[in-house]
């Protein structure tokens, strides 16, 4: 018998301390994220707009995609940045991967203007300012570059003035992990889940789904059953998370945070 365990994400660069200027925030971004272009000889680029937890717009969403995108276009010369100020707004949320069709949309826009690849990002105002994880996909199939970054981005008078709307928050103070600003958890103590008696002999194979709230001391605290088996995997792979010790994700200010993420559980036998 195989279990396999995949906690969904993937590696982040560590979160930065708010610098005192909005400028060094937005040019240690770009350099962040033209580091991951460069390593994937990704050149011809474009900026989507960013958004808020669940995929909420805001000005400033429009604005940090603005400011990223000049600062590419000044600091890194070899890439060709399209100019986001001729072009018509991306017309939905690229980060939102429960509805792929957004997904889609965002992509066909970015090959409209002639890019093969589209960074996009996610945002949330936090005390400290307002934290930020960019990452780049390919315009033409699914194929993401490896690699988040994040960082925290000061709140200014100029970000006040975008809207009188308030800026996006954590709904009920929890990120899902690897969005705006916040690392993905890792796996410190995470034993694998026994097989059930009757799965074994119904020889069945399949991956239990888990929606898992991981807490800011690498507790596992909620968990939600995004897709079952049956057969007692479902309750296997729940008593077996229940007991998991990680290593909590990081929010943009650098200190443990609480953050939301799906586990899949996959469960094989043996030829």
């Amino acid at each position: 018998m195989i279990v396999a365990i995949v906690l969904a994400g993937v590696s982040h660069a560590q979160a930065q301390s708010a610098p005192p200027q909005i400028d060094p925030a937005i040019s240690g971004l770009a350099a962040r994220i033209a580091e991951i272009l460069r390593k994937a000889h990704a050149k011809n680029v474009i900026v989507a707009e960013l958004h808020g937890p669940e995929g909420r717009t805001h000005p400033v969403g429009k604005y940090l995609a603005d400011r990223l995108s000049e600062s590419l276009q000044k600091d890194f010369p070899g890439f060709e940045v399209i100019d986001r100020s001729q072009q018509p707004a991306n017309p939905s949320d690229p980060t939102d991967s429960e509805n792929p069709s957004k997904a889609k949309k965002t992509k066909a826009w970015a090959r409209a203007l002639g890019a093969k690849f589209v960074i996009i990002g996610s945002f949330a105002k936090y005390p400290q300012g307002i934290g930020v994880s960019l990452s780049a996909t390919s315009s033409n199939d699914s194929s993401s570059l490896p690699g988040v970054t994040n960082g925290l981005v000061p709140f200014t008078d100029e970000i006040a003035a975008l809207s009188s709307d308030p800026i996006p928050s954590p709904k009920n103070g929890i990120l899902r992990g690897g969005t705006a600003g916040t690392t993905i958890p890792t796996c410190v103590h995470c034993p694998t889940p026994a097989y059930s008696d009757k799965a074994r002999a119904a020889k069945f194979q399949g991956a239990v789904v888990l929606e898992v709230v991981v807490n800011a001391d690498g507790q596992i605290g909620q968990i939600k059953v995004l897709k079952g088996v049956g057969l007692g995997l479902d309750e296997s792979a729940i008593k077996a998370v229940k007991n998991w010790k990680l290593k909590p994700a990081l929010g943009p200010d650098g200190n443990p945070v609480a953050v939301l993420v799906p586990i899949e559980v996959t469960f094989r036998l043996f030829p």
